[in-house]
């Protein structure tokens, strides 16, 4: 098992601290509180760096806030953390942390890792479907009951000193995770949490891969589904999954699992896989119905209403689910015809513009402020970072 050292040391350069203060402004920088830290951004990365210095940081006390997902009609109960400096140190630690997570990740492990999002994990299940042609198979879909709640936060922390022989970073990393010593898991709505999520369950990956070994497997976050023309063989594999999960990870499968046959050429046999917000076929992908009937009702507010820069960029957000599907009827029918795309766009880039060019400024005025030296090296983060 490889371990990895010397994490921490190098998250008190400045240069790194104000690189990552950028990244966790990006979207906010029109906040009061943003604004404020960025006017005495020196002075903050001193305080950052002279914390970490001294292992001072410890994570504020939070009040959950509960959400209703429109999608889903779930309920999530999220916290959100302070930009200042949570939010900072949070960045830093997984600039650090993501190098010890993406070195054993399997390549279908998917969701809140960059580059692999719902549409990367589409891309791979088409082919595994493409790739029995007419032959008769079957699918495992199944989930983790109330997963990020449900980590196991002695066995996360295990997990990571087995790793890490950075003490200092080690300290930070469970610091992150008690974050509440009278809550239990981790919390959505850190920036941290998806990457100990998917930390947490890479041993079940190899396990399942290299144990069970279905003919095709695929998680995305906590939702997983796995690919056999033996029905048999998956029913046993779910039994393992589920005893594993259980013994090791004292995590529990959802009982709603279904082994189910993947539809015929003909549809008369089997039914479509239902995942991602996708409704997969053997000629074609469609759009989850609750996924087109809340974009048509998007399409309908804005064009009751002249759309903001928060209602254009939800409703292009939708554009990539049509992009990848065969919905283009759908989208000509109850998209186009009340809403126009090209406005929608020119209404984001305006925003984000101003977005740069306040950024910019914010940028600007500490680079007057630093030594010839310091200022090539703020221009070189601002040019990948802005």
């Amino acid at each position: 098992m490889q371990s990895y050292g010397n994490l921490y040391a190098p998250m008190l350069d400045k240069n790194f601290i104000e690189s990552c203060c950028y990244e966790a402004a990006k979207g906010k920088r029109n906040r009061r509180s943003v604004k404020h830290f960025f006017d005495h951004l020196d002075k903050e990365i001193d305080s950052i760096a002279t914390m970490l210095e001294n292992d001072a940081y410890y994570s504020p006390k939070h009040v959950s806030k509960t959400i209703n997902e429109n999608s889903s009609h779930k309920t999530r109960a999220i916290v959100q953390p302070y930009f200042k400096y949570e939010q900072i140190v949070h960045r830093m630690f997984v600039e650090q942390f993501k190098t010890v997570v993406m070195h054993s990740q399997i390549e279908t492990s998917c969701g809140s890792i960059p580059g692999r999002g719902v549409h990367y994990a589409k891309r791979y299940i088409g082919k595994w479907i493409n790739g029995y042609g007419n032959k008769r198979f079957y699918i495992l879909k199944t989930d983790i009951h109330h997963f990020f709640g449900s980590i196991d936060r002695s066995i996360l922390k295990e997990k990571i000193r087995a790793k890490i022989r950075d003490d200092r970073f080690y300290t930070l990393a469970c610091r992150i995770i008690e974050y509440d010593e009278s809550s239990v898991g981790v919390p959505l709505g850190f920036y941290t949490s998806q990457w100990f999520g998917n930390f947490y369950l890479d041993e079940l990956d190899h396990y399942i891969l290299e144990a069970l070994k279905p003919q095709h497997y695929l998680r995305y976050a906590d939702d997983m589904v796995f690919f056999d023309t033996s029905k048999r063989k998956l029913h046993r594999i779910q039994e393992a999954v589920a005893e594993y999960m259980a013994e090791k990870l004292h995590l529990t499968m959802k009982d709603n699992w279904q082994v189910f046959r993947f539809e015929d050429k003909n549809g008369e046999h089997g039914r479509a896989l239902d995942f991602l917000g996708f409704v997969f076929h053997r000629n074609r992908t469609c759009i989850r119905k609750s996924i087109l009937r809340a974009s048509r009702r998007k399409a309908y507010r804005i064009k009751r209403k002249r759309p903001t820069w928060y209602t254009s960029t939800q409703m292009l957000s939708y554009l990539g689910w049509y992009d990848d599907t065969n919905s283009y009827h759908y989208f000509k029918r109850y998209i186009t015809s009340s809403v126009n795309i090209r406005q929608l766009k020119k209404v984001v880039a305006k925003h984000s513009k101003g977005e740069a060019e306040n950024g910019n400024r914010m940028e600007n005025s500490q680079i007057g402020h630093k030594t010839g030296a310091d200022r090539h090296n703020n221009i070189t983060v601002m040019r990948i970072f802005a």
